[in-house]
């Protein structure tokens, strides 16, 4: 069969809504969308000499090497793109990956060709052929038959047809000297891996002479298409079957055979040597093909006659190709969107550029809007409002941060706030020892306990207003006792100042791109978080003041621990003992109910209502307000690159303004 000069491969799979909608997909090419318009990828594969070439000859135009097996040597993929320019062909190989750097940069280097006419492709796959043999491990010398390397062909032009079409090496059933076990292996491997591939439509091109449904392929094809949705039978060679195997041939036809395929069955007439010889061309070939189906041998038997001959299955491939163009547009327009929202989002943080004091009090404030947003989702523990993505990620949920810091304070509170810290024993007979793990902190005995009360007893004695009283002696003990928690909330009140000055540089990462502006919003912010940590250091020192006072509790947890205590105490003979023993007691009763007050009150009136709840105004629109037009006018000097990109996302976001527009009538 020959091509007449001038015809375009494969337009007749191709059919003018596909050529409206491919126009429209080219047309917003141009503003750098569409790459989610995937090509579907039609794939010819079977048993050696099934016909598999000839098949994708007729059904593309290009005149695809049969002679002595050699095209059948590796795989060929032809690809084929609508334009609205004149008919073009390229061609290359594409290594092997498993070759030697060497061969794959020299075939690269050496293997690509443009063809101004498919009279043409047999001088470059011969010459492709040629560089396959010489350079490299030898894929082609004995013992290695067959080989991964790739010829692509892409034709461009009014084709009408944006689709691959793949033609494979054969199954090997039988294995010799020229064609080894190792090769049959290799060539299913490869195969398979086509198959495999779930946006391809699965050409299993079967053999009319032998047993249909005992051909390896219709096997493979199960076990890669087990809904057999991808999987369309084409039987061949139905002018070699005897005479009166025709009603089996049809029966699987039919799709009444064992492998039912939701696409079907075609059968074709594959060209004879005479008809190779003769060089019929396309027309006449087609019209013998309908002539062999329309005699009585074929005619006597019930079968859906348009599932027969290649005209017919152009149509439904056509039919098939224009589903899945159609089916495209979806994602195409999500694409759309999403690189609009995506350059949307650049602008708005490239946002501005040197212009008026206006212009950019007016960004500014957007921003701020945006970071009071976060913030305030951040205090509250908000994670899936308009910053779900930035909360997405978990370092940067602040409210869980903060539990966790202030669920910490706490357990160190308890573990190490007390100055004093009993134990059951010390060395070498001492009441009292300097814990090197806790600067300042004592490790004391019972009796240690007792004599340090003893000591602060004897001290406070004579300042008091009657002999029975015993405030300041108590106020004394337990001062000194609390005396380390100064310097625990003052060190928890900076770790909290990090963890959320860390925070700001994270929020303000997400939502300024521009670094000029974001180092300049972020000194703002490192003002504001300056005075919320001023006001958390005076609200510590009230509360550190509170503590230095008369200690006072009316909390009846302390007063029923306290009373408890006493009682079951053993009462001293001698009454200063007797008043050490109680201060202890009293000590260890108010100590706990201090503590956990004390503790509440850091994370309550220093924490939240200081360094979190003021979080979110460090950077508001009040603050962009009182920023003068002088300084807004100096603010942003930038680079010529950076004019430069924030005029191409303009332009991007026009044209993508322009793409919904072409899509407009197309379906959804």
């Amino acid at each position: 069969m020959i091509m007449k000069k001038g015809d375009i491969p494969a337009s007749a799979l191709g059919s003018a809504e596909s050529e409206r909608i491919l126009n429209k997909i080219n047309k917003i090419r141009r503003n750098e969308v569409g790459d989610t318009f995937t090509l579907p990828q039609f794939v010819a594969c079977g048993d050696q000499s099934s016909g598999k070439s000839s098949v994708l000859e007729r059904l593309t135009g290009i005149p695809f090497l049969r002679r002595d097996g050699i095209c059948t040597k590796f795989p060929i993929e032809v690809t084929f793109r609508h334009t609205s320019g004149s008919l073009a062909i390229n061609a290359e190989i594409q290594p092997y990956h498993l070759r030697s750097p060497y061969a794959q940069a020299k075939i690269k280097d050496t293997c690509h060709w443009r063809l101004d006419d498919l009279s043409e492709l047999s001088k470059a796959v011969n010459a492709a052929i040629h560089t396959i043999r010489s350079y490299g491990n030898g894929e082609f010398s004995a013992g290695k038959a067959f080989t991964g390397d790739v010829l692509r062909i892409e034709v461009t032009g009014p084709t009408r047809l944006y689709a691959t079409f793949v033609d494979l090496p054969g199954l090997i059933s039988v294995t010799n000297e020229r064609q080894t076990k190792d090769d049959a292996r290799f060539v299913q491997e490869l195969v398979e891996r086509y198959m495999a591939d779930s946006r391809t439509m699965i050409l299993a091109v079967l053999q009319a002479s032998d047993d249909i449904e005992n051909q390896r392929i219709l096997q493979l094809a199960q076990k890669h298409d087990p809904e057999r949705r991808r999987t369309l039978g084409i039987i061949t060679k139905t002018d070699s079957v005897k005479r009166g195997a025709e009603q089996s041939i049809l029966t699987v036809a039919s799709n009444a055979g064992k492998y039912k395929l939701q696409p079907g069955y075609f059968i074709l007439r594959n060209p004879s040597t005479r008809d190779l010889a003769t060089r019929l061309n396309t027309e006449a070939y087609n019209q013998a093909e309908t002539d062999f189906f329309s005699c009585w041998v074929w005619r006597k038997h019930r079968f859906d006659w348009k599932r027969a001959g290649v005209e017919n299955l152009k149509e439904y491939l056509q039919g098939r190709i224009q589903d899945y163009i159609k089916r495209r547009i979806p994602s195409v327009r999500k694409e759309i969107r999403e690189k609009m929202t995506k350059a949307e989002k650049e602008l708005m943080a490239l946002g501005m550029g040197p212009r008026t004091g206006s212009e950019i009090r007016s960004f500014l404030t957007n921003t701020s809007k945006r970071f009071h947003q976060l913030a305030q989702d951040a205090c509250d523990g908000n994670y899936q409002g308009a910053g779900k993505n930035f909360f997405s990620d978990t370092k940067n949920q602040l409210r869980v941060k903060i539990h966790a810091a202030s669920g910490a304070f706490d357990k160190y509170m308890l573990k190490n706030g007390e100055k004093r810290k009993v134990v059951a024993y010390l060395p070498q007979n001492m009441k009292e020892q300097n814990d090197t793990a806790n600067n300042g902190r004592l490790l004391v005995t019972q009796e240690g306990m007792i004599a340090w009360a003893d000591r602060i007893y004897a001290e406070t004695r004579g300042r008091e207003f009657h002999q029975g009283s015993r405030r300041i002696f108590f106020a004394e003990l337990f001062h000194e006792q609390s005396s380390p928690w100064g310097s625990i909330a003052g060190a928890h009140i900076e770790y909290m100042f990090l963890m959320i000055a860390s925070w700001v540089n994270s929020a303000l990462r997400d939502i300024i791109v521009e670094e000029n502006t974001r180092s300049y919003v972020k000194g703002l912010c490192d003002d504001g978080l300056a005075k919320l940590k001023k006001l958390a250091k005076e609200e510590l020192e009230k509360l550190i003041g509170d503590e230095k006072r008369q200690p006072i509790s009316h909390s009846h947890f302390y007063i029923d621990i306290k009373d408890k205590s006493q009682y079951d105490a053993n009462p001293a003979v001698d009454k200063a003992e007797q008043t050490c023993n109680e201060g202890i007691v009293s000590l260890e009763s108010y100590y706990e109910v201090a503590r956990k007050t004390f503790v509440d009150n850091v994370c309550r009136q220093v924490i939240e209502r200081h360094l979190v709840s003021g979080l979110p105004d460090i950077f508001c629109p009040e603050v962009v307000t009182a920023l003068s037009s002088e300084v807004l006018q100096n603010l942003h000097p930038e680079s010529q690159e950076k004019r430069l990109r924030r005029l191409k996302l303009h332009a991007m976001i026009q044209g993508y303004c322009d793409s919904f527009a072409v899509l407009e009538d197309l379906p959804s």
